[in-house]
């Protein structure tokens, strides 16, 4: 199994165990532990020893976005080959000598640059996507920062308190201050996708006076020109994630509610034609024209679903994806191969698994606390 050692000094304690508690006490895992240990700098003023691997602009590369202990200031972005599955933890530390700061949300790739939504840290990073190099870090004062999407020369964030969408020039790597944000009711936004000259933002769900929630069933329309509220859309109770399958048309992930079961609604924008796949998916992504999704509520199901019929094809998990806490799933544009993520335990190395398109494990790797998302490029 493809294994990475460059961890800070600060988790050796926690990383250390995991291998003991998760290996047998053999001679071998002795050895790791100790190896491990002798590579880690001491030195609390250089917290990281520099990778002699990481991303190459005449390689596919892929980057795997953590979350990290919340608190503690940790997120991380580290860089993998998508073919050996070797990674090297905290690439974004090396590279830039600090740390990327708190809550790492979503992670989106726009032409030549990363775009990092940091919930935290309340800031949007902007990142060379060949080298892991911060160009800017973009603060957004009180707004919080979700989910991402990208379109006609911008990147949009959907973000709460307020609730809102504001939109980035990727020329300027600024916000656009011609025009002001475009606010949203009081739903919280789990979701957004640019879709030609529009963006599609879920209605999700918002806290009563009481912590209880409620959700909403709509999906809002703002067009990218005028960057204002064209409309609404019924969807399902508690929209989050929206993908594009082809064309005009979305997958939509709902969760529902007491009075509501969770569903899948797959829509066209253009004639609101709707149609809705009854399953409880915890992630949904999407290759060329098919849907996939991963459910972990009734054990762990990983299915296909034909974008034009909505078939339902199961792809049975080999018996080393073993799942504890799964936090994202991702289909590579390049290959198809299905990346899987399992944030385990809350202060414990995440896994990344990376399986064919048909299932099979090409590889596993460990990556750092709570990763969230990851991309191929």
């Amino acid at each position: 199994m493809p294994f990475n050692l460059l961890l800070p000094s600060y988790r050796m304690k926690s990383f250390l165990g995991h291998i003991l508690t998760s290996c047998p006490l053999s001679a071998g895992c002795l050895l790791i532990a100790f190896f491990s240990l002798s590579i880690v700098a001491c030195d609390t003023d250089d917290p990281m020893i520099l990778s002699p691997i990481g991303p190459d602009a005449d390689k596919v590369n892929g980057w795997i976005l953590c979350q990290g202990s919340d608190g503690d200031n940790n997120s991380s972005l580290d860089w993998f080959d998508p073919n050996s599955g070797t990674i090297a933890q905290n690439m974004f530390v090396q590279t830039n000598r600090r740390f990327l700061g708190e809550g790492a949300t979503d992670l989106l790739i726009y032409g030549s640059k990363m775009y990092i939504s940091m919930r935290g840290s309340r800031t949007i990073e902007v990142v060379n996507a060949s080298s892991g190099r911060s160009i800017r870090q973009i603060n957004l004062d009180d707004r919080i920062p979700l989910k991402l999407a990208s379109g006609n020369g911008m990147v949009y964030a959907a973000c709460t308190h307020p609730n809102c969408i504001i939109r980035i020039d990727t020329t300027t790597n600024s916000i656009d201050t011609l025009s002001p944000d475009c606010m949203l009711d009081d739903f919280r936004p789990e979701g957004i996708c640019a879709l030609g000259g529009s963006l599609c933002v879920s209605n999700s769900w918002e806290y009563l006076n009481n912590y209880d929630t409620i959700t909403d069933s709509t999906i809002s329309i703002i067009s990218t020109v005028t960057f204002s509220k064209l409309g609404k859309l019924i969807v399902g109770h508690g929209p989050t994630d929206i993908v594009q399958i082809k064309d005009s048309r979305l997958a939509i992930r709902c969760i529902g509610d007491s009075k509501h079961a969770p569903q899948i609604t797959v829509i066209d924008i253009t004639n609101s034609k709707r149609q809705t796949i009854p399953i409880e998916a915890d992630f949904i992504a999407v290759y060329r024209n098919d849907i996939y999704t991963l459910c972990h509520s009734n054990g762990t199901q990983l299915f296909r679903i034909n974008g034009t019929t909505l078939e339902i094809s199961p792809i049975a998990l080999p018996s080393s994806v073993t799942l504890q806490n799964p936090s994202q799933l991702y289909l590579s544009p390049i290959s198809g191969d299905i990346y899987i993520s399992d944030a385990a335990k809350r202060l414990s190395p995440g896994m990344l698994y990376c399986l064919t398109n048909h299932g099979s494990l090409r590889w596993k790797s460990f990556c750092n606390i709570g990763p969230v998302r990851c991309l191929v490029h």
